[in-house]
């Protein structure tokens, strides 16, 4: 009986896996960031990067929890300017038109949920590198980054007005009617 010896059989070579080349200590504190659903962002995250280094050029991907509630999304998300943008339209249109124009509305919308994600997650890494070039340490950094991502309160204030304003355009129609 031959013995074989571990150290005299070679591996076959395994196939080059072209991965985007990421910072993984930056991947950690995106996935601490975003706090659920991370593997969805750091996925996003993943593609920005291997489009662009610096994270500028979006991704066109759908993000189904912004879809069901844009508002609520946008302020649990910390995202007030995003929310600005998306909303602003709508608002500028019932202040000068004194009505909405819901073709446009929604085809600002639909974009907004395309884009979110890709919003979401270049404003994190640029609150994450702020927060790393400050040299905190590192018990500092986790603390703040976890603190920078998320607000219940906001995914409550979102919902609520978003049922409000739901409530309101149901009360509309029903006047609408009877006139």
């Amino acid at each position: 009986m031959a013995c074989i010896d571990a150290r005299s059989v070679t591996a076959a070579p395994q196939p080059v896996v072209e991965v985007p080349v990421a910072d993984t200590e930056e991947e950690r504190l995106l996935a601490r960031f975003v706090r659920s659903n991370g593997d969805i962002y750091l996925a996003t995250y993943r593609k920005m990067l291997a489009k662009d280094p610096s994270i500028r050029q979006i991704v066109h991907e759908w993000n189904w929890s912004a879809f069901w509630g844009i508002l609520p999304w946008m302020l649990y998300r910390k995202m007030w300017t995003f929310a600005v943008l998306v909303l602003g339209p709508g608002l500028a249109e019932t202040t000068v038109l004194g009505h909405t124009v819901p073709a446009l509305n929604l085809l600002i919308v639909i974009y907004a949920v395309m884009v979110s994600k890709s919003f979401y997650v270049r404003s994190a890494v640029r609150r994450i590198r702020a927060l790393r070039a400050r040299g905190l340490s590192d018990e500092e950094l986790l603390a703040r980054v976890e603190a920078k991502g998320v607000s219940r309160t906001g995914l409550v204030v979102g919902l609520i007005l978003m049922l409000v304003g739901t409530y309101g355009a149901i009360a509309n129609s029903i006047a609408a009617m009877h006139h």
